[in-house]
């Protein structure tokens, strides 16, 4: 719920405890209800803003309320914010379950926590990638899962096969020259490990959590070009 503040001659809506403590401890006053009722605000408290409450030198609130037009553009606008939110939370959720991905991707996304891990008793589809003791697999057959029967038991190729692991040699990525990690936007990057990226092998020179920096990037010395794939 959307309650009304002035704040340093600002009418403001807030609708979070966090904010409200500081407006309070900062001077702010909060406009009760009947204050509310009776400027026009009963009903909009989550519009107001700077744009529509004007407060004169002498205190006086003028609100006004906004128009037909202006509410149906703004019940779009949240709208669509409010999609935005739901496909890019599920964009990466949907993409590693239908892309195509090298084995050193899978396991980035593995870290990543992208995978649900393997259960017994779940039902999965054909096609499902679940992730286990950190390999992923994607199911070959509807399955569904017994305890004594885990992905990584002998015999269960024809049902769970492995993608985050070489299909030659069965190693994983750890970081060394010859197993890179592919390098993932955002990614905890760790010194002196090896990355892969658009076809190239870069050494990361430090630590760089949540790193933003694409190998590559002119004048960052983080990233030193080691080679090619």
């Amino acid at each position: 719920m959307n309650r009304v503040f002035i704040y340093k001659g600002v009418a403001l809506n807030v609708d979070n405890a966090e904010d409200v403590e500081i407006i309070l401890e900062n001077g702010g006053v909060e406009l009760d209800s009947e204050k509310i009722k009776a400027l026009g605000m009963l009903g909009y408290e989550h519009l107001v803003s700077q744009a529509n409450t004007k407060i004169s030198p002498d205190n006086k609130i003028t609100f006004t309320p906004p128009t037909e037009e202006e509410l149906v553009s703004q019940a779009v606008a949240a709208a669509k914010a409010w999609s935005n939110n739901i496909l890019m939370a599920r964009m990466p959720a949907d993409m590693v379950q239908t892309g195509a991905f090298a084995a050193a991707e899978f396991a980035t996304f593995a870290r990543a926590g992208l995978f649900t891990d393997w259960a017994s008793g779940q039902t999965y589809a054909k096609g499902y990638r679940l992730v286990h003791k950190g390999i992923v697999y994607e199911v070959m057959q509807e399955v569904t899962a017994i305890e004594n029967q885990p992905p990584d038991a002998a015999g269960m190729l024809a049902v769970y096969r492995p993608l985050s692991v070489d299909p030659e040699t069965g190693d994983e990525p750890d970081g060394s020259r010859e197993h890179p990690y592919a390098f993932l936007y955002g990614m905890d990057v760790t010194k002196n490990s090896y990355y892969s990226y658009e076809g190239k092998l870069w050494l990361a020179k430090a630590d760089m959590p949540a790193c933003v920096w694409v190998p590559g990037t002119e004048g960052l010395w983080q990233w030193e070009e080691a080679g090619t794939i």
